[in-house]
């Protein structure tokens, strides 16, 4: 199964130092995946072929039976993300089964966008 494209740009775009969230539902068709015996991960690099990721997602299975689940990243986190501009980041989301078979479920480009207001200091 090829992985599907979603890119994190327009209105689903980071928000530097702000906190981000975006839910999705896995389904094969019309039947929802079952995600209990998954553990999902994601993570954002400058490249893909990076050793180390820029920051990783939290994962959080919503409704694991019907396929439920968010992405998202703290204030702390998108603030480490510096502004994209025309050059975007690179992302996917895998879902790694019990048996240790992974499933590369979405990959695609995430833009940042820079943030004005920050605490003064």
């Amino acid at each position: 199964m090829a992985a599907g494209v979603l890119n994190l740009t327009g209105l689903s775009a980071i928000e530097q130092g702000a906190s981000y969230s975006h839910t999705l539902t896995v389904a094969n068709g019309a039947v929802p995946l079952d995600l209990t015996p998954y553990t999902i991960r994601s993570q954002i690099r400058a490249e893909y072929s990076d050793v180390a990721p820029l920051v990783a997602f939290t994962c959080t299975k919503i409704t694991a039976v019907s396929g439920i689940f968010s992405i998202s990243l703290t204030p702390a986190q998108t603030s480490l993300l510096a502004p994209t501009g025309y050059q975007y980041y690179k992302y996917d989301i895998e879902l790694e089964h019990t048996d240790t078979s992974v499933i590369r479920l979405i990959s695609g480009v995430v833009e940042v966008t820079a943030e004005a207001t920050r605490p003064i200091i």
